[in-house]
């Protein structure tokens, strides 16, 4: 069985190579991985007022809650298949 630090390297694994892949060109989103990026945006757009990272002014509160909302919006992309 995965442990979670397995899981999470290979996590990072994806990630570099995903971002490898669109930086030459060989990996260009289609419709339906677009539509995912625009509903997390709008799923976690609320506590940052639309502003980018980082939030270092931010109270702890609010840092706090949109961890939260992105843990939301990650175990529902997980749920519906990765």
């Amino acid at each position: 069985m995965d442990t979670f630090e397995d899981r999470l390297d290979g996590g990072w694994e994806w990630w570099e190579a995903a971002i490898e892949e669109a930086q030459e060109g060989r990996w260009v989103r289609d419709a339906v991985e677009r539509q995912v990026i625009k509903d997390i945006a709008a799923a976690t757009n609320p506590l940052n007022g639309g502003r980018m990272a980082p939030f270092t002014e931010d109270s702890w509160h609010v840092r706090i809650g949109r961890i939260a909302n992105w843990a939301g919006v990650l175990r529902l992309a997980a749920r519906s298949g990765g």
